[in-house]
């Protein structure tokens, strides 16, 4: 059994059972995944990979836990500013000082806006990763070409594929009271970079008090003004952060589509095209295709 190391400062409820499944998959292949995080966040106790218990991340700690669970393969999934710029840029050159292949895994840049030499500073360091595994297809725009050999892109899931629903779609809906036959979830952390103020502001132009088409919002961090905007919409529902994984299989089970965010339908160099995703939401509410060009 060859030993990989998953740095993982602050690990999110709906992470815990895909990293479970992954763990089993990747010891069937001959892989002991082993998981070091400062923080987990998991309310229906379900973490069953190994993991470091109990250590701060240092770049001491580090090397004692390299050498002591002989480690051969290391997986990055930290953030420059979590645990700290130090051990990010230190844990890559310990790695490559060890021989250890080091694959990074995370969004590729840094997304906030007037941040240009960060992601100058991020495509650097790619010099020193193995590999690559981005969230998403779009993400691989934002990374040097001469660093797309290495890139395998994981889609970010949610695990509900062993929930059975015996209760039917409408019943559900009628459950949340929800009327609209067309249902467009969004759910995740609604951060501002998403553009969930965008979308919603589109919604509420297009499709105010529309008795076909609603928008569900499932997470934390969504914006004040975005609350204050929504919260007399009728057929816009914000359920808040959902940590029981029973209820958010059932908000899945009567979505008909999810929508990550409105900044899927961002392209490199170019403003969001509003248009396009304004004809998204009508083909839904039409039931016809949608031809992007």
């Amino acid at each position: 059994m060859r030993n990989i190391l998953l740095l993982y400062p602050d690990m999110l409820f709906y992470k815990v059972s895909i990293f479970n499944k992954l763990s089993v998959f990747l010891e069937q292949n001959g892989y002991n995944l082993i998981i070091w995080y400062r923080k987990i966040n998991d309310p229906n106790h379900e973490c069953n990979f190994v993991y470091v218990r109990d250590t701060s991340f240092t770049i001491e700690n580090y090397v004692k836990i390299i050498k002591e669970r002989k480690i051969e393969i290391i997986i990055n999934i930290l953030f420059v500013s979590d645990p700290g710029i130090y051990f990010y840029l230190a844990s890559i050159l310990k790695a490559r000082n060890f021989k250890i292949p080091i694959i990074y895994y995370g969004h590729g840049i840094n997304k906030q806006k007037n941040q240009w030499w960060r992601n100058v500073l991020y495509n650097l360091t790619y010099f020193l990763f193995d590999g690559i595994i981005l969230y998403s297809p779009n993400e691989k725009s934002y990374i040097w070409r001469c660093f797309h050999s290495k890139i395998t892109c994981a889609n970010n899931t949610l695990d509900i594929a062993d929930k059975l629903f015996s209760k039917s779609k409408d019943s559900m809906k009628s459950y949340y009271n929800i009327q609209a036959s067309k249902i467009i979830l969004s759910t995740g952390r609604l951060q501002k970079r998403k553009k969930i103020d965008l979308l919603c502001d589109i919604f509420i132009e297009n499709f105010k008090e529309s008795t076909e088409i609603a928008l569900i919002l499932v997470g934390n961090d969504l914006d004040n003004r975005v609350r204050k905007t929504i919260e007399n919409i009728n057929n816009i529902y914000y359920f808040g952060p959902i940590y029981e994984k029973e209820k958010m299989a059932e908000i899945f089970s009567i979505a008909d589509i999810l929508l990550k965010d409105a900044d899927d339908l961002v392209q490199k160099g170019y403003r969001i095209k509003e248009e396009i995703l304004v004809e998204f939401l009508r083909s839904l509410k039409h039931g016809s295709n949608l031809n992007l060009h």
